[in-house]
């Protein structure tokens, strides 16, 4: 008999792992890796082949690891995926303390359900779950990934399975960016034929209260297009002075926010639409004056639509969001402004892409002036991909301030 193979075999070991606060960036990240090199090289498969489980530094010193069980000379391999780190815990309230403890805190909301939402206390009052940070996403579809793995150091398959485990799937994808090289390497060392990967993620309902569970078949494709709002400041005392980037970015929210339009269907299976990751204007500091710049950036999943495809979705989203901006200033103007009084503020909104206003501000201060500057930001970067890629468009928007208010259409990593 194996360690993990019964229900409480795997129910411990699934919490062994959970223990591990493995949120992506902390120390606990590299921990819970180094956990699955030390459970995995005392096992017997490992001390006769140690040149099979490894573990690989990625640039930022963490690390993935990769475990292969071979069946002698057979060459069809099976790629287990799975990734070790986890989102915070902030949203566990007063809970926090026990996030990364199931048995514990299953225990605790046994005596309060009330706490939970429906369906899970639901779930909860069965006996049938474990609750916990990362038990799903992904730690339980690791602990099965480890038992099929046992399964095949006692030769219970013909071919062959190799474990990737990752860090960072929850931020940048590090992880499985560094694994591509890892695998083409192991694949050309060991003669091996990658005939499938299983992916041991969660699977998610497509609405509130869905029953059915799902295999999933093929991948799906990933943007994070980003707008960038450049308005005009004026004072709060004279709000008709100028435009501000709060108003403009809430219309492109609701352009964007579960737009139909991006849902794309294949063979039956269709993409979620649109929904806001991040929203949130520039200005570092309080002040009466009104916020210049605003950006928000949204999770928009692909299949087949190719990328000027998506453009053209996305800007006619802010073509409407400009309309929308135009006439609510407008229209508000009229309740405030008496008689023959008028604004000499009028809110034109030009539309951008990143492409576009790389250009226009080259065509202002020549190629040399704006590498210049963007190196700058390189060399002083001490912020995450998201809010770098942000800087960039804001650095080149601030050269062309003559032409705002505008809308910059732009991409952020992650991009599959």
């Amino acid at each position: 008999m194996g360690q993990w193979q019964t229900k409480e075999q795997l129910t411990d070991l699934l919490c062994s792992l959970v223990e591990y606060p493995s949120i992506t960036g902390s120390n606990a990240e590299i921990a819970v890796i180094e956990y699955l090199y030390y459970i995995l090289e005392d096992r017997n498969y490992y001390q006769d082949h140690p040149e099979h489980l490894n573990l690989h530094p990625l640039d930022d010193g963490r690390q993935l690891l990769t475990a292969l069980v071979k069946q002698g000379e057979a060459k069809d391999t099976i790629v287990l995926i799975a990734h070790a780190d986890v989102v915070g815990v902030e949203d566990y309230g007063s809970w926090q303390n026990l996030a990364f403890y199931p048995k514990e805190l299953t225990q605790e909301l046994h005596k309060n359900p009330g706490v939970l939402p429906k369906d899970a206390a639901k779930d909860l009052l069965t006996g049938d779950w474990l609750f916990g940070r990362g038990i799903m996403d992904m730690k339980a579809g690791l602990t099965l990934h480890l038992s099929l793995l046992e399964k095949a150091m006692e030769g219970e398959f013909d071919g062959n399975l190799l474990l990737v485990a990752v860090p960072d799937e929850e931020v940048n994808s590090e992880g499985m960016l560094a694994a591509l090289p890892a695998l083409a390497e192991i694949k050309d060392k060991e003669n091996l034929s990658y005939k499938t990967a299983i992916n041991g993620e969660p699977m998610f309902s497509k609405y509130p209260g869905d029953p059915a569970n799902y295999l999933y078949t093929g991948s799906i494709g990933k943007t994070l297009p980003g707008f960038f709002c450049y308005g005009k400041e004026t004072h709060a005392g004279e709000p008709f002075a100028g435009l501000n980037a709060n108003l403009m970015v809430s219309y492109i929210a609701q352009e964007m926010e579960l737009n139909e339009t991006f849902i794309e269907q294949v063979d039956g299976e269709r993409t979620p639409p649109p929904i806001s990751l991040m929203q949130r204007d520039l200005k570092h500091h309080y002040s009466v004056q009104t916020p210049q710049s605003a950006v928000a950036m949204y999770n928009v999943l692909y299949m087949k639509q190719t990328i000027e495809q998506l453009n053209e979705k996305l800007l006619l989203a802010a073509q409407r969001a400009r309309a929308k901006i135009i006439n609510h200033y407008h229209h508000q103007a009229s309740f405030y402004l008496e008689g023959t009084q008028t604004s000499n503020f009028s809110p034109e909104i030009r539309i951008l892409t990143y492409e576009q206003l790389y250009k226009e501000a080259v065509d202002r201060y020549g190629t040399r002036e704006v590498e210049r500057r963007q190196n700058r930001l390189i060399t002083q970067r001490d912020e995450g991909d998201r809010d770098f890629s942000t800087s960039l468009v804001q650095n080149l928007a601030s050269l062309c301030k003559d032409i705002s208010p505008m809308i910059v259409l732009f991409y952020s990593p992650p991009f599959y």
